[in-house]
């Protein structure tokens, strides 16, 4: 489902790329759950911190990635790739 999205844009491509980090993550895991820095994900992206927040943000407001739960301070909250894996 990932690859058959209209990533469309600068920022598409960005986002396609943070989704697949944070797939890749959840299956290293074990489950869809995870809990990762922001830091992480840029790094297996390869970009700032900066375009991971704000693709991030693109992402939930699309249905993409759902946060679980506020993360407090410094500490991300957990996340759940959503539309990807289920199809809609």
């Amino acid at each position: 489902m990932v690859e058959r999205a209209a990533w469309r844009g600068r920022s598409g491509g960005i986002d396609e790329k943070n989704l697949t980090a944070r797939l890749r993550l959840a299956e290293w895991s074990g489950g869809l759950d995870h809990q990762v820095s922001v830091r992480q994900v840029a790094e297996l992206m390869g970009c700032a911190k900066s375009a991971v927040e704000a693709s991030d943000t693109r992402l939930r407001t699309a249905g993409w990635l759902q946060l679980i739960k506020a993360g407090v301070g410094k500490n991300s909250g957990p996340m759940r790739p959503s539309r990807s894996i289920s199809g809609g």
